[in-house]
């Protein structure tokens, strides 16, 4: 099961070690830098304390729940930048919707990985850090078309990392993945409508399966 989590490697390419510049401190931000993100994100992150302890699946599961949620942020940040820059082929007649609602966006992944960080950090396991991408996209279509692909592909790992979870006893991270699982298909549902797709692919989601890896 731990294996179909290592999909979502294959869709981030190589990675160089540098850590993700913004204005609100992310990913290393400071109390008033949080609220900041809670603000920009609309919510908190979550108000239950880690757990004491994870298994081995379940903290392989976090490690690449967290490498994943770091690309996301700079994924979208990188998306944002070329919107609000007026970058050729990210140029748009509803600018200023996109960039509020991708802002906001930005902030919830990065809420999501605070989250992963800190439950990895509590158990003393390493943690990944930011890191720097190359995105194989060059207009805001594609640019959409591939975050409602990562997305889909996120949202068929996240069911496997509940699995895990699960077998481990741990109540709490299922319940936190679930609620991402939510967050997660409302955002696929945005970048589907974008596309001209119906906003809810199918009636179940499947897992992603292991050969993708």
């Amino acid at each position: 099961m731990v294996s179909r989590l290592f999909t979502l490697s294959a869709l981030l390419g190589l990675s160089i070690g540098a850590a993700i510049p913004n204005n609100n401190g992310f990913p290393t931000p400071n109390d008033q830098e949080k609220l900041q993100i809670a603000q920009e994100a609309g919510g908190l992150l979550p108000g239950s304390p880690p757990p004491d302890s994870l298994g081995a699946g379940s903290i392989t599961a976090f490690q690449l729940i967290a490498f994943n949620e770091l690309f996301e942020t700079a994924y979208f940040s990188s998306l944002l930048h070329n919107i609000t820059s007026g970058v050729p082929g990210y140029q748009a007649e509803n600018t200023n919707e996109l960039v509020k609602i991708f802002s906001t966006v930005l902030a919830q992944e990065e809420q999501h990985a605070l989250a992963a960080v800190s439950t990895l950090k509590a158990v003393n396991a390493f943690a990944p850090s930011a890191c720097q991408y190359q995105f194989p996209v060059s207009n805001l279509k594609d640019a959409v078309n591939l975050a409602e692909t990562f997305t889909a592909v996120v949202l068929g790992a996240l069911q496997g990392a509940n699995v895990i979870f699960s077998q481990d006893k741990q109540a709490g991270a299922v319940q936190i993945i679930s609620s991402v699982i939510g967050q997660e298909g409302e955002q696929n549902g945005y970048y589907r409508v974008f596309l001209d797709k119906v906003p809810s692919e199918s009636p179940f989601l499947t897992t992603v399966p292991a050969p993708f890896a």
